[in-house]
């Protein structure tokens, strides 16, 4: 094979010299496009569809969690013509097509352009329980595969007080931070560059996955109280607006930007 057409990661004619000079340079190249594939695979879980189906759930069928547009626009209109309350109000400038995330690529764009232009990228997602079919909304800045040890780690801290959203518990259940993974499964919906919008989104789909015809238009036992509260309107310093919210400007590191330059660095 011609030598000229295989991948060089810094590696290249190595014979030329000392066993020493090569060594470092050729690992480190290495070791950095190991961690770029590993944080690439463990995003395209987070992103990829099919979402998720499990015949563990009350029936012998096979149940799918989809995430269509045409259903959520619906309901959508539907609950701002038939509620008046602080969530309806908040939903009337709702874009649902504004940066959803279909795909790796897509994620990718928005991250980069956003980091580009000094914001902060925050995601809004959804845990699937697969063995229950239960659900937990969410928004972070962090990335989703971030904000999935961020839950493992709550989890299984020894000091997890009472009185917190039921999927903490159902984690820890689980046995273990590896078993907890074969059970729980993220996905990102959205990505942001206003915390205001993500906060509006994820009120929006917790709302949306316990939809129920009741004064209020949901009930959260529905899906167990994964989430304690719709949102966290009622939390000190929250609150937001759609399309225009807070807009951070700083010079954070995000995950994902690191996973970025890995990718360049790597493709070098």
């Amino acid at each position: 094979m011609n030598s000229n057409n295989k991948k060089d990661f810094g590696c290249s004619n190595p014979y030329s010299n000392s066993p020493k000079n090569i060594g470092e340079k050729c690992i480190n190249k290495i070791k950095k496009f190991r961690q770029f594939m590993e944080q690439s695979k463990k995003l395209d879980e987070c992103i990829k569809n099919p979402i998720i189906k499990s015949s563990n759930w009350n029936t012998n069928e096979f149940k799918y969690i989809t995430f269509n547009i045409e259903e959520l626009q619906n309901f959508l209109d539907y609950y701002i013509e038939n509620y008046t309350n602080i969530y309806s109000n908040r939903f009337k400038t709702i874009d649902l097509n504004r940066n959803r995330v279909e795909n790796r690529q897509v994620y990718i764009e928005f991250v980069h352009k956003m980091i580009e232009n000094g914001q902060i990228p925050y995601i809004v997602y959804e845990i699937f329980d697969i063995k229950t079919g239960w659900i937990r909304v969410g928004w972070s800045s962090h990335s989703p595969v971030e904000r999935m040890n961020w839950y493992l780690l709550r989890s299984f801290s020894p000091n997890l007080p009472e009185g917190m959203a039921n999927i903490y518990y159902e984690m820890a259940n689980s046995g273990s931070k590896r078993k907890a993974l074969a059970r729980f499964d993220i996905k990102v919906r959205y990505i942001f560059p206003t915390k205001g919008e993500a906060q509006i989104m994820e009120e929006f789909l917790t709302i949306f996955r316990n939809r129920a015809n009741n004064s209020e238009g949901f009930d959260l036992t529905i899906n167990n109280e994964y989430n304690k509260i719709v949102g966290d309107l009622f939390k000190k310093g929250m609150g937001g607006s759609f399309p225009k919210g807070s807009l951070i400007q700083n010079g954070a590191m995000y995950l994902l930007f690191h996973l970025l330059k890995l990718y360049w660095t790597a493709l070098k």
